[in-house]
């Protein structure tokens, strides 16, 4: 039974253009059916009285339904409402003429105006609405004040009068319960879609994040490999022939993991898990670092780079440095991308100083192609450039600056663009920033080509990928630490149980246990020796999970030699 009136109900929807519109037709469809339902027992008893004109009345009004409804099943869904509405109201004011007023029937309005009101889009349809309300409010006004007291077209006797005005009360009343009742069954009808729809959309968020997750480790094991490898063959002994396929594989290696990093991090912020990690940072010092990773590109490509830093930002303030340096690579990034012949200006400049906090204006200014006025809103949108000819002739996803502009905003600045056409690009920001408590130092520490030895450091690696072993293996002896190796988590926890270390690397994923598994083990009778998560899986807070099972630190895959230098170091326990 339950699927017959679900086919009535539902006829007509696979003429509508979207699930919006499907709703609406199922709505008007149980209206029409809960109308013609309730009008044909009455029309009887109408009879029953011999009141042949009211019989007509509802039997008119009854018929134009019926084509209200053929019209909304065909697909005119504005047809069939407006004749449902419209003969509505003249039914029921030709009701009370033929009636009298005494017969209640303008009482039938309230469960009509609960009706129709759901099949409206306010939005779209505001003069038609007003048209529609203006004819009701006149019908009500003519069923109230211009009626007659009693019928002057048909006889109605006292007796029957009052059981015809007794039975017009009851048919309101229940029209009134049932599209009250209706109203609501559509209101928890939509509640649930929207809960449903919220719940799919979670689920879809989660797998996408999972997903993602599991796509970065699986990208990020075997670059780790080739950047390793790559930084391996440029610290060894190389014939001057090989050195430009040697920067070949750096330099494209590395482009893959920015494409890489830019999909995990547009994934993040739009999941709206971004959290800046604010840090005391010398900006001078950050701004010459990043001047001093693209110099070299940009001398290789035979243009000017110009680095203009104010000397007053030789102080230490409170910043996420990677987030900061990532905006900086990216603009660095696409001025020499975007840059063939001319120069590529970066510079900073305290623009209002206080006594807390400084304001900082930061411009990326290149001599490039340019980007038309038209475009030049739509380049920060999600997965777009330019224009199509740029995406194939210089590549990348699109979410550069997209993501930049969307870090600058968690800053609390706002990344603009100014651009002319074959004359550059000049895009800037300026960013509060909090003052730290720290001084710079008077002496700037030397600049070392080979890191200090860590003699005397034992490491256990725990890494089941042979070839990321050998790399990590090859890094950690030239800084003159002794390796110990295990290539799961059963096997790191029998390593550690039997002897001493400085630190534990512990790559996440293992066979026979995983890095969780193996350090929650090992803490049960070491609690002291500092572990350090080596993965290439990346998702959402994660140093703060890792630091719950149980982590001192994490570096991620691909690593770079310097960090992973810097990390083990920091852990490294005095003589």
């Amino acid at each position: 039974m339950k699927s017959v009136f679900t086919r009535l109900f539902t006829i007509g929807t696979a003429k509508a253009a979207d699930a919006a519109q499907a709703e609406k037709v199922v709505v008007f469809n149980k209206c029409i059916y809960a109308t013609i339902l309730l009008f044909i027992p009455n029309m009887a008893y109408e009879a029953y009285l011999d009141l042949p004109y009211t019989v007509v009345i509802d039997a008119s009004f009854c018929f134009i339904l019926v084509f209200a409804f053929l019209f909304n099943t065909s697909g005119h869904y504005l047809w069939a409402r407006n004749l449902a509405i419209v003969s509505a109201n003249l039914v029921l004011l030709s009701g009370n003429y033929a009636e009298g007023i005494a017969a209640g029937n303008y009482l039938i309005y309230l469960p009509l105006v609960v009706l129709f009101s759901l099949l409206v889009r306010a939005k779209e349809e505001k003069r038609l609405i007003i048209v529609l309300v203006l004819l009701t409010t006149g019908c009500i006004s003519l069923c109230i004040f211009a009626c007659p007291q009693y019928s002057t077209i048909q006889e109605i006797a006292p007796a029957v009068y009052r059981t015809m005005f007794a039975g017009n009360l009851c048919l309101a009343f229940i029209l009134t319960v049932l599209f009250t009742w209706l109203g609501a069954v559509i209101s928890i009808e939509r509640e649930q879609q929207m809960r449903k729809a919220k719940e799919l959309a979670e689920e879809s968020t989660r797998v996408k994040s999972m997903f993602l997750s599991n796509m970065s480790h699986e990208l990020r094991t075997p670059l780790n490999s080739i950047i390793g490898t790559a930084n391996l063959l440029l610290d060894e002994e190389w014939l001057p022939a090989q050195k430009e396929h040697l920067d070949v594989l750096k330099y494209s290696s590395r482009h893959i993991l920015t494409l890489v990093n830019d999909i995990l991090d547009f994934n993040k912020i739009d999941a709206g898990k971004m959290e800046l990690q604010l840090k005391p940072v010398n900006l001078y010092q950050l701004l010459t670092q990043t001047e001093a990773v693209f110099a070299h590109q940009f001398e290789a490509k035979n243009l000017a780079f110009l680095a203009e830093k104010d000397a007053a930002l030789d102080t230490w303030i409170f910043a996420d440095e990677t987030r900061l340096t990532q905006v900086l690579n990216n603009l660095l990034g696409n001025a020499l991308k975007f840059t063939q012949k001319g120069q590529v200006r970066l510079s900073a400049a305290i623009t209002l100083v206080k006594s807390d906090s400084i304001d900082v204006q930061f411009t990326i200014a290149d001599t490039g192609i340019g980007i038309p006025q038209n475009k030049q809103n739509s380049i920060f949108e999600s997965f777009n450039q330019a224009d199509t000819n740029t995406n194939r002739q210089y590549g990348g996803t699109g979410l550069g600056l997209t993501i930049s502009k969307k870090i600058v905003a968690a800053m609390g600045g706002d990344l603009s663009v100014r651009s002319r056409v074959g004359e550059g690009s000049a895009f800037y920001f300026s960013l509060p920033f909090k003052r730290g408590n720290l001084q710079s130092p008077y002496i700037k520490p030397e600049t070392r080509t080979k890191p200090e030895p860590l003699t005397g450091m034992r490491v256990l690696i725990a890494e089941d990928n042979l070839i990321n072993m050998r790399v990590a293996r090859k890094f950690l002896q030239a800084w003159d630490i002794t390796v110990v190796e295990a290539v799961n988590g059963l096997e790191a926890v029998d390593k550690t149980r039997a002897a001493t270390f400085d630190l534990l690397l512990l790559d996440l994923e293992m066979p026979e246990m995983d890095g969780y598994d193996a350090l929650r083990v090992i803490r049960t009778f070491n609690t002291h020796t500092p572990a350090i998560a080596f993965s290439a899986a990346m998702f959402a807070n994660i140093k703060i999970h890792l630091e719950e099972k149980g982590f001192t630190d994490f570096i991620s895959k691909p690593f770079r030699p310097e960090e992973l230098y810097q990390k083990i170091k920091q852990y490294r326990q005095p003589s």
